[in-house]
């Protein structure tokens, strides 16, 4: 079984489909990750070599922010939107209360 961020990828899926299993990629990134570590996206996920896992992470770790430093980073931007509301007193912040 392939992990990779700390994310199990269902082994049944293409590999192109189960890298969007990760928090932060998408198809498009899923693309992309795979063309720079030249593997096959119709590859299935229990089909990947070591190698080739090996190469998909250090492609993701050197370009890619996922999990939970992109969770970690989103917080601070939702905390001031959630403040901004309250200094507003819009109407969405009073119904909560």
């Amino acid at each position: 079984m392939a992990r990779i961020s700390g994310v199990d990828l269902p082994r049944e899926k293409r590999v192109e489909i189960g890298l969007t299993y990760i928090y932060g990629i998408g198809r498009v990134s899923s693309n992309r990750i795979l063309a720079e570590a030249n593997v096959n996206p119709d590859t299935r996920v229990k089909d990947l070599t070591d190698e080739e896992v090996a190469r998909i992470r250090d492609v993701i770790d050197a370009s890619q922010m996922v999990e939970g430093d992109l969770r970690r980073e989103q917080r601070p931007t939702q905390e001031l939107a959630r403040d901004r509301r309250r200094q507003l007193q819009t109407r969405r912040n009073n119904e909560n209360r």
